[in-house]
């Protein structure tokens, strides 16, 4: 037989296939695999049960001295037929943070250090909002440019764009991830699949001088504010209003659900935010302290407190129940125009028009850490989404 041709100056070998294994920290193993040298971080977690709906951002595999992250591939960090790699998983979310900003990019940072870790570019406009898929692969962000994006969160690539002149006002991921729901200054919501970016349903009432629109967290219902100060709650399927209101007294900017769907916030220009029984539109408590438009509003994980963003540079703690305030973040020069808990609810994430954005501590309300290189207003700042579930705590031996 005659010899087996070279490759082509230039090319690049092909990647073997290996039997890798993958460990806890304390030795005890979580798989054995056959691997190809071409996988990355992505593609070697999601052929592994143990890791499939962690989030991506806060596992770290590590082989000795080499972590597979940042694109690299198997075969980049050196593995081979018995490598073994060890997992670390950081424990409770929130590791990293996601800021949207008027200088039409993203941004992803990591919340212990304040550095920022990859920027998302590609709108031509401003953006409104980003969110972490629930696994924590993926970003999705609005923008005034008519377009809402999907993005890798681990590489920062853009993976598809949603396009129409009623998309970009706001966007969520589904609870499975599986779909992305897109709302207009218009009351027209559409629902997205992640997969390939089609457009799978559109819903809603087209209606004008709606200033916010979101939906409950298991899209079911819809609430929808208005620059009159009116609010509607309404069925997704079946578009029955259940209640209406118009005990706010301007525009309201903001609204959203508690994780548990029971309750509705509103921030409004009348300087208060309010909160709501879902179900039946009763007004709980209304919390006054602000001297400017109420730009955010949000309740702790546990539902114990909520955190509110105004024009008049602060945020505020308060109780849910008795509506007092207990604490005020002040440090911002401009509004703060987004604030959220952390997913233990011990942090709270702000985003001013200063271009910064700041973490707290909720319970002394002391900032720990700033975040700058923004060149326009931040408009939304999150924390990464907590695992589903997880191999223990990244700072013990798993």
């Amino acid at each position: 037989r005659g010899a087996t041709p070279a490759p082509p100056a230039g090319a690049q070998p092909r990647a073997s296939a290996m039997r890798i294994s993958v460990s806890a920290l304390s030795g005890h193993d979580v798989v054995s695999l056959d691997a190809d040298g071409a996988w990355t971080k992505r593609e070697l977690c999601a052929r592994i049960p143990m890791l499939a709906g962690l989030p991506l951002a806060a596992l770290h595999l590590v082989m000795g001295g080499e972590e597979l992250a940042g694109g690299k591939t198997l075969a980049d960090v050196g593995a081979q037929c018995g490598s073994h790699f060890s997992v670390v998983l950081e424990a409770g979310g929130g590791q990293e943070l996601l800021t949207a900003s008027a200088d039409h990019t993203a941004k992803i940072w990591s919340a212990r250090s304040g550095e920022c870790l990859r920027t998302l570019e590609g709108h031509r406009a401003r953006v409104f909002s980003a969110q972490f898929s629930p696994d924590g692969a993926r970003v999705v962000t609005a923008s005034a440019d008519h377009t809402t994006k999907v993005w890798c969160a681990e590489t920062g690539e853009c993976l598809f764009t949603l396009e129409g002149a009623d998309v970009g006002f706001w966007a969520m991921f589904s609870s499975d991830g599986r779909q992305v729901a897109t709302t207009s200054g218009e009351g027209v919501a559409r629902f997205w699949s992640t997969s390939d970016g089609n457009c799978i349903n559109r819903s809603g009432r087209r209606c004008h001088s709606v200033s916010f629109m979101t939906l409950s967290p298991d899209w079911q219902l819809v609430f929808t504010g208005f620059e009159d100060g009116t609010a509607m709650l309404w069925s997704l399927a079946a578009g029955d209003c259940h209640w209406r209101t118009e005990d706010h007294r301007a525009g309201i900017r903001f609204a959203a659900f508690s994780l548990d769907g029971q309750h509705v916030l509103t921030a409004s220009d009348d300087s208060t935010a309010r909160t709501w029984r879902a179900g039946s539109g009763e007004c709980l408590n209304t919390l006054i302290g602000h001297d400017a438009t109420v730009f955010c509003a949000q309740i702790s994980p546990d539902g114990g407190q909520v955190v509110t963003g105004s024009g008049d540079r602060t945020a505020r703690l308060w109780h849910a129940a008795s509506g007092e305030c207990l604490r005020r973040l002040a440090g911002h020069t401009s509004a703060v125009t987004s604030a959220e808990f952390s997913p233990k609810g011990d942090q709270v994430i702000t985003a001013s028009g200063d271009r910064t954005a700041r973490l707290w501590d909720a319970r002394s309300g002391e900032c720990l850490l700033t975040l700058e290189g923004h060149e326009g207003a931040i408009f939304s700042a999150v924390f990464l989404p907590p695992p589903r579930r997880g191999l223990g705590r990244a700072e013990e031996p798993l």
